[in-house]
């Protein structure tokens, strides 16, 4: 058997006696006691030896650094180590180690030894220089040299010992020179210095020595230099008596009302030679004088030096009296004293002056005044003076020959403006400039728009544009001071108005306003509130009429609001029935028109009727109309044929719900017969019971005046017949009164009239209609009634008859045929019958048709059909007695280039002929752009400076015939007055740019000329100066306006801009706040945000003053720093934190929307905006809105080499480009500029803005700043 031996389990024991045992910069010796493979016993196989540069520990030993060549394990107890080499001077390593036996078991972490390496020591002296001497004098001495390193010739050195003697210096004897001071400290290496040597002997001998020493003492190879110094010169005396040259160039070179520059040239020390000469003396008089006046004359203190020979003098002699004649004279003085002789004699006049007129300051609107009498303000007297206004003034002479200067004020100027009076003497201009202050007096604003309708409907929109105006051109707005709920007053001008439901009938008066900020005007003006429950928006004279058989009609009046004009929409009416006079009233229905025909009663009852109208605008039922009775009679004759406003299909099928309009009449069971009318025709059915035969005829006999007999020769009364099976089909035979007897005449086919057969299970249907108004025919007319009886019959057979009494010749038998009516007839005609029009391809054209109610009655219109490249928003519509409707149809000429003709069909109530068609012929050309020319300005205009230009474009010219354009540029004097205007860049050599008007808010320019304009391009730019009143961010719109080009054709198409004072505007967030009732009632609103021109106080142009509360409503308004009180509220942020008081002058709550606030806004500095919605409020509360200043941000940029897309978002007017970015090429980036859809260079980067930039290298570049909002 064999005997296993158990595992080896036992690791070795753990190492104690880990230790650094010498140390030198780069490496360290560590040892230890080597311990044994199974605790202390045994040999282990392996030591592992590690380091790193913090403590280790188990946890980080697999990261720790291992060291290679670790001595194998001797005998346990052995003393054992190593240097570990490649470490870092003065670096800080931490060691341990474990101990493997063959398993490999593993002792645990030794003792961890923490090791501080020393620095390596610095014996690297700085390198050998040398001394260069660069000047030499009797005294002093320059020298110079580069400076060396710190160790050789890296870094730089720490301080230099410089000395001299006049013995020659080495290492030895260098102390015992003197040590020069003010010495230089070292530079970088290579850098030129120097130091000067002062107070030496002259013609000595001396040496120069010196040493560079770094921070431990280490000193360079001493650098020497040796020189010798100059001998100083020694003066010699002279006697000097030659006296300067005689100035003979003497002569005046400028002139001042005070003084007179003279001009001469400088002679030398001894005549003209010998250096300057020392001193000039310079006297003068108002007279000519000799050398020997010289004592008598006025000596004026000369001082200058003079110049050297041959230089030309210039010397102003001041203090003189204005406008008077001169002489003067000049002596050149040597250092001797030796005088020159006198100089020529000079002669000039002072300038005149104009004395001080001191500015004034008046108000506006102010009488004329005089400013002064030019007489006394001119010296001398007797000149011609003239005068230049500045704007908003006018200068006059109080008469031909007066010099009294008035001022005559432009009505409703005021600012700054100037007087510059000016006068010629002698060659030069005198004047005084006079600034004059016009205060303003602000003018109230006035309205332009008279007073609004008096009449308002609950349900219906109210809404009026309020228009004024303000002499100062003060920007104005609108509020409402006296109003009604759910009013609103924009500032703009919109007013818009939903009268509530709730709302009382009744009279009130509203009062709005227009204001300035500083004047207000009040406008009152009544309104009548009404609701459609007034009898004015009922139906009125309901007739219902009796004795028809199985039917009552009923008729009334479209509602008297209809008539006046109120703006409703009235849809139709219901009808309400009951069998008692005062309640129980049912609806049975609705009509589009003002009749109806109750067809569904029991007759031998009395019946009472209502009529309410529907309106859609506003949505609902008028009041009910008066109350109507009527019955039906079963034994009656008399027929109702019900009005019907468009026809049934005639089919024969009976499945036309216009049929149920009508009386239905029973001839036998199941054997019926019903009529309705249009205003041209007349409809009808018969349906029979049983079997008939070809030939049959379906005879409806017509005595059309009722009168119960014939008409004489020629007659157009008898029967329209209907043969069953018959090609033609229908047929007139007419019956006359012959002699008293009725005679038949000859039966003729019947073209006017319709008909249709259709056979059942049990019998037949025909559907039939007669034109009405036919003068060979059937004459009658809707409102008419008749003599008529209905028979079926062939050659054998007579199937029914209808009255069974009457007799087919004897009229005075027949029954009656009332024909409908709403009242009367209506007659619309359509017109034109013909259109033609000319498009081009692949555009559209509107084509207009009139419908015109020439009728008494209310009549009806429907477009039945029409070519599918015309469309119409309307198809059917109602049309009052007398009322006209223009009908825009959309003419599309998408088709290919050609001549197409197609139609409209119009039914039409109209009692000739219902039926319209009209023709519409349409020609299709190629497209031709030219028939339009674009005109504009720039979206957005920047004026940076106090003039500015705006550019005039003009679009693409396909047909270049143009030879004159017309324009009007508008624009607001409170920000820029037009100056003028000039050609543009593309505008051809020979046309002229005239300004045919110009004003402070307008210029009209007319451009004319005969060579061609280019395709597209700049034709004229507009100048204009900055109001020096209008502040940054300031803005105006840019309107153009009344545009003629040519004589009208190609046709102007405009499109405007704005202009900003300032460079580019950055953005500002605003944020609003609501007060409201506790029941949720909103009362007033406020709005609070950033801007960055704004201010803590009233910004006139940026903020918006609170306007007065509604009556009985509440108010809050944020309060500025100068206590105005604001409904809007815009501040600068700048490094600081906001605070925006909001007072409330109710009780109730302030809310928000969460979604709308800015990040960083809180109520007392706790609540934050973005977490809740709402807060109450008091009385008299003012609430703390904080927003706190957000800390700049930083971002980092990549960039590659060669072309980069960027944009910086930072809030600041303009970056450097080479600041960001010092690797770009180039100092420029490059934008594109939408206005003119081109490129643009800049030197700076503006907010949000993209530009192209080209990089020299790959990098990142990391910016910081305010972050862009």
């Amino acid at each position: 058997f064999t005997i296993e031996m158990p595992p080896d389990t036992i690791p070795p024991a753990d190492i104690t006696t880990l230790s650094a045992d010498s140390l030198e910069p780069t490496r360290v010796f560590i040892s230890w006691i080597i311990t044994g493979d199974d605790g202390f016993d045994g040999i282990a196989s392996v030591c592992d030896l590690r380091y790193f540069d913090s403590p280790i520990t188990d946890a980080n030993w697999d990261i720790c650094t291992p060291v290679s060549g670790v001595p194998v394990p001797e005998t346990s107890g052995t003393v054992q180590g190593m240097w570990v080499e490649g470490l870092v001077p003065a670096g800080i390593y931490y060691f341990a180690c474990k101990v493997g036996d063959e398993v490999p078991n593993w002792s645990g972490l030794s003792n961890v030894v923490e090791v501080i390496l020393p620095e390596i020591p610095d014996t690297i002296p700085p390198n050998a220089f040398d001394f260069d001497v660069d000047a030499v004098t009797c005294s002093t001495a320059t020298i110079s040299w580069f400076a060396p390193g710190d160790d050789d010739t890296n870094g730089i050195a720490d301080h230099y010992e410089f000395r001299y003697a006049d013995f020659e210096l080495d290492s030895a004897n260098f102390t015992t020179g003197i040590l020069i001071e003010d010495v230089p400290a070292p530079a970088a290496y290579g850098t030129e210095q120097s130091v000067d040597i002062v107070d030496l002997e002259e013609n000595i001998h001396y040496w120069i020595a010196g040493y560079a020493f770094d921070d431990v003492g280490n000193r360079s190879p001493l650098a020497v230099v040796d020189f010798t110094t100059d001998t100083c010169p020694h003066e010699t005396t002279t006697v000097d008596t030659i006296p300067p040259a005689r100035i003979t160039s003497l002569a005046c070179a400028d002139f001042s009302p005070s003084g007179i520059q003279l001009t001469w040239l400088a002679p030398g020390d001894d005549g003209f030679s010998g250096g300057r000469a020392a001193s000039y003396e310079i006297r003068y008089a108002t007279h000519s004088f000799y050398p020997d006046d010289w004592d008598t004359l006025t000596e004026y203190d000369v001082a200058m030096f003079p110049h050297n020979p041959g230089t030309e003098e210039y010397y102003w002699v001041t203090g003189l009296e204005p406008a008077t004649e001169y002489w003067f004279a000049i002596f050149a003085i040597d250092d001797e004293g030796n005088r020159s002789q006198m100089s020529v004699l000079a002669n000039c006049i002072t300038m005149g002056v104009a004395n001080h007129i001191a500015d004034t300051t008046v108000e506006e609107d102010n009488p004329d005044f005089m400013l002064a009498d030019l007489e006394d303000v001119f010296i001398p007297s007797g000149l011609i003076y003239s005068v230049d206004d500045g704007a908003g003034i006018e200068t006059y002479f109080a008469g031909a020959d007066s010099s009294e200067l008035w001022i005559h004020l432009t009505p409703d100027y005021y600012g700054s403006t100037y007087v510059y009076i000016y006068a010629y003497h002698g060659g030069y201009i005198v004047g005084d400039s006079v600034n004059i202050t016009v205060e303003h007096e602000n003018d109230a604003p006035f309205f332009t728009c008279g007073v609004p309708d008096s009449i308002a409907i609950s349900g219906v929109p109210y809404d009026f544009d309020f228009t004024a105006e303000d002499a100062d051109g003060d920007s104005i707005w609108f509020f409402l001071i006296d109003g009604l709920d759910s009013m609103f007053l924009f500032d703009d001008g919109t007013f818009l108005w939903m009268p509530p439901w709730y709302l009382g009938e009744g009279h009130y008066d509203i009062t709005v306003a227009v204001t300035d900020g500083e004047d207000t005007t009040e406008l009152t003006f009544p309104i009548d509130v009404m609701k459609i429950t007034d009898p004015v928006f009922a139906p009125i004279n309901l007739v219902a009429y009796s004795g028809y058989f199985g039917s009552i009609p009923l008729l009334w009046d479209r509602p008297e609001a209809i008539d006046l004009g109120y703006p409703v929409t009235l849809v139709g009416y219901e009808i309400y029935r009951s069998t008692e006079s005062d309640s129980g009233f049912v609806s049975i229905g609705t009509s589009e028109m003002n009749t109806y025909n109750d067809a569904s009663i029991d007759c031998g009852y009395t019946y009472y009727y209502a009529v309410k109208a529907i309106y859609s605008v506003p949505d609902g039922n008028s009041s009910q109309s008066n109350v109507a009775a009527g019955a039906c009679n079963d034994a009656s004759s008399r027929i109702y044929s019900a009005w019907v406003e468009h026809p049934p299909v005639v089919d024969g099928y009976l499945d036309d719900s216009i049929w149920t309009r009508g009386t239905q009449v029973e001839i036998a069971p199941g054997e019926t017969f019903c009529f309705v009318n249009t205003a041209d025709r007349l409809y009808g059915y018969i349906q029979y019971t049983g079997s008939i035969t070809a030939g049959t005829d379906f005879s409806f006999y017509f005595d059309d005046d009722n009168s119960d007999w014939w008409d004489g020769l020629p007659s157009d009364e008898g029967r329209c017949f209907f043969r069953y099976g018959d090609e033609i089909g229908n047929y007139f035979q007419p019956i006359a009164d012959v002699g008293g007897t009725a005679a038949r005449g000859t039966s003729v086919p019947m073209t006017t009239s319709t008909s249709a057969w259709r056979d059942t299970e049990d019998g037949v249907i025909l559907e039939f209609s007669i034109p009405l108004g036919d003068d060979e025919h059937l004459g009658s007319q809707p409102g008419d009634s008749l003599g008529f009886m209905l028979d079926g019959a062939d050659s054998t057979t007579t199937y029914f008859a209808w009255t069974s009494s009457s007799s087919e010749l004897d009229p005075a038998t027949y029954g009656t045929l009332a024909l409908g009516s709403p009242g009367g007839i209506p007659n619309v005609v359509v017109y034109p019958s013909s259109i033609e029009l000319t498009v081009e391809q692949g555009s559209s054209d509107t084509i207009e048709i009139t419908f015109q109610n020439l009728g008494d009655a209310e009549g009806y219109f429907e477009i039945t059909g029409m070519a599918e490249w015309i469309s119409s928003s309307i198809m059917s519509d109602y049309l009052y007695p007398m009322e006209i409707e223009n009908l825009n149809f959309v003419v599309s000429a998408d088709m290919d280039t050609g001549d197409y003709t197609g139609e409209i069909h119009i039914y039409a109530t109209n009692p000739t002929s219902s039926d319209n068609v009209i023709e519409v012929i349409l020609h299709i050309t190629p497209a031709e752009p030219s028939n339009y020319l674009l005109i504009s300005v720039p979206s957005v205009t920047y004026a940076t400076g106090t003039e500015t230009e705006v550019s005039v474009r003009i679009g693409n010219l396909y047909d270049n015939d143009v030879t004159r354009i017309r324009f009007t540029v508008s624009t607001n004097p409170d920000i820029v007055l037009p100056t003028g205007a000039v050609g543009g860049a593309e505008l051809p050599a020979d046309w002229t740019v005239y300004v045919s008007s110009i004003g402070e808010g307008h210029i009209t320019v007319e451009l004319s000329g005969t060579e061609p304009l280019p395709i597209s391009g700049e034709v004229a730019r507009i100048q204009y100066s900055v109001n020096s009143n209008a502040e940054e961010g300031y803005a105006t719109n840019v309107t153009l306006s009344d545009a003629l080009v040519n004589s009208g054709n190609p046709i102007p198409i405009l499109s405007d801009g704005i202009l900003v004072i300032g460079d580019q505007v950055l953005p500002y967030w605003s944020a609003m706040v609501y007060l409201e009732t506790e029941g949720g009632t909103r009362l007033d609103s406020a709005s609070f945000g950033l801007h960055p021109l704004a201010t803590d106080n009233y910004d006139r142009i940026i903020d918006r003053i609170d306007p007065p509360p509604l009556p009985d409503g509440g108010n809050i308004y944020f309060l500025t720093g100068d206590s105005y009180h604001l409904t809007r509220d815009l501040r600068h942020l700048g490094d600081r934190t906001l605070i925006y008081p909001l007072v409330s002058d109710s009780d109730g709550k302030i809310n928000w929307d969460v979604n709308r606030i800015w990040s960083g806004c809180f109520i007392g500095d706790t609540l934050d905006m973005k977490s809740l919605n709402s807060i109450g409020v008091s009385a008299g509360d003012t609430v703390y809105i904080y927003y706190h200043y957000v800390s700049p941000y930083e971002i980092t940029i990549h960039l590659v080499r060669g072309w980069n897309l960027v944009s910086l978002p930072f809030a600041t007017d303009s970056i450097i480009a080479t600041d960001v970015f010092p690797d770009m090429i180039g100092t420029n980036v490059f934008y594109f500029d939408q206005n003119f859809g081109a490129y643009n260079i800049s030197s700076s980067f503006k907010p949000g803005q993209a530009y192209w930039i080209f990089n020299g290298e790959n990098g990142d570049y990391t910016i910081s700043g305010n972050r862009l909002l």
